[in-house]
C-alpha cells in the first residue's frame, strides 16, 4: 500500500488545480464592488476569469494525465533528461502557454485590458510593468528549463566490471537524437504552415477561395497541414516507444548477454538491405543504420563497435539494444 507521502506526489496535480479554482472564485469575490461601480465591465470580467481559469490548469491536466497513465509523480517532472514522453509533453505545454501569454499580453492589447481590472494583481499595475514581466518570466523559464535538463541524469548508466571494460553506448544518448530528428521536420513543417498564412494574409482577396492568387498558399497551406500531421502522429507513436526503452533500462528490466561478436551479416554504407546480423553468446542482433531508434543503430560499415571477434557486453530489451561495454 502506498505511503501518504506518495500518494502526495502522485497526486500533487490535483493541488494545482484545486489552487487555482479557489484563486478565481476569490478573485470574484474581491472585484463584486469594483463591478457593481462598472456593470459595462461585467460579461468581459467573467470571459477573462473564465479563460484564465482554463488556461491556468492546463499544465496541470497534462501533468495528471502523466501521473495517472504513465504512472508517474511530481518528481519525474524534475527530471526531464530522462526523456519521459509525458515529462517531455509538460515541458512542452508550459513553454507554448508562456509564449502565447507573452504574445497577447505585449502585442494583443492584453496587458491593457488586464489593467482595467485591479482584482488581477496584488501590486500596483500599468501595462508597461506587466510586459516587463511577462518578458522576464520567459527569461526566468529558459534559464530553469536548462538548469532541470542539464541536471546530472538520474539514469543508472550501464555499469563496467573491471578495468578492461568501456562502456560505449547507453540508450539515454540515442534518445536524445531521435528527438532531434523529430523536431527538424517539425520545425520545417511549421515553417512552410506560417509562410503560408501569411502569404494569404498579404493577398488580402475577398472569396479567396475562388482565386487563382490563391491555388499556391493553399497548396502549402494544404501540404504543410498534412506533413504536420503526418510526423506528428508517425514521431509520436515512436517516441513512446523510445520513452519504454529508457524506462526499461532505467527501472532494470532488460536482459544481458555477453561474449564474442560473430557477424552474419553487413549492411552496406548506401544502405537498401537489411541491417548488420550480429550473434553475441547465442543471441542474435540486427543492427540497422537507416532506422529512426534510440537503440544501437551504428553498422560496421559506420564505425559500429559491434565487430568480428570483439568482446562486448550487451544489455538489451525484445532484441534493442541498450547499452553496450566493450572489453580492451
Amino acid at each position: 500500500m502506498p505511503s501518504a507521502l506518495e500518494i502526495f506526489f502522485k497526486y500533487f496535480w490535483l493541488i494545482g488545480i484545486l489552487d487555482a479554482f479557489f484563486k478565481w472564485r476569490f478573485r470574484r469575490i474581491k472585484s463584486k464592488k469594483f463591478l457593481a461601480n462598472h456593470p459595462e465591465l461585467t460579461r468581459l470580467f467573467a470571459r477573462l476569469t473564465n479563460w484564465h481559469l482554463l488556461w491556468i490548469n492546463i499544465p496541470w491536466i497534462v501533468m495528471g494525465i502523466g501521473c495517472l497513465f504513465g504512472q508517474l509523480t511530481v518528481k519525474d517532472y524534475l527530471q526531464p533528461q530522462v526523456g519521459n514522453i509525458f515529462v517531455l509533453a509538460w515541458y512542452v505545454t508550459d513553454f507554448v502557454l508562456v509564449i502565447l501569454c507573452f504574445r497577447w499580453l505585449v502585442f494583443k492589447g492584453g496587458a491593457e485590458l488586464l489593467c482595467k481590472f485591479p482584482s488581477f494583481f496584488n501590486f500596483p499595475a500599468n501595462p508597461k510593468r506587466i510586459k516587463w514581466l511577462s518578458g522576464l518570466s520567459i527569461i526566468g523559464m529558459v534559464i530553469w528549463t536548462v538548469v532541470m535538463f542539464t541536471n546530472q541524469s538520474p539514469i543508472p548508466y550501464w555499469k563496467t566490471v573491471g578495468p578492461d571494460y568501456t562502456t560505449v553506448f547507453v540508450v539515454y544518448d540515442g534518445f536524445w537524437r531521435v528527438v532531434a530528428m523529430a523536431l527538424l521536420p517539425l520545425a520545417v513543417g511549421l515553417g512552410v504552415l506560417i509562410a503560408s498564412i501569411i502569404w494569404f494574409r498579404r493577398l488580402n482577396l475577398p472569396n479567396w477561395w475562388n482565386r487563382k492568387e490563391t491555388v499556391a498558399p493553399g497548396f502549402l497551406f494544404f501540404w504543410s497541414v498534412m506533413f504536420l500531421t503526418g510526423v506528428t502522429v508517425g514521431f509520436g507513436w515512436n517516441l513512446l516507444h523510445q520513452s519504454k526503452l529508457v524506462s526499461v533500462f532505467r527501472n532494470g528490466q532488460a536482459q544481458v548477454v555477453e561474449g564474442n561478436v560473430h557477424v552474419l551479416r553487413q549492411q552496406p554504407a548506401t544502405g537498401h538491405t537489411d541491417g548488420d546480423l550480429v550473434e553475441v553468446g547465442g543471441k542474435q542482433f540486427v543492427v540497422d543504420y537507416f532506422t529512426i531508434t534510440a537503440a544501437y543503430s551504428r553498422t560496421i560499415a559506420y564505425g559500429g563497435v559491434l565487430q568480428e571477434g570483439r568482446f562486448v557486453r550487451i544489455c538489451y530489451y525484445n532484441g534493442e539494444i541498450l547499452a553496450i561495454d566493450v572489453r580492451q
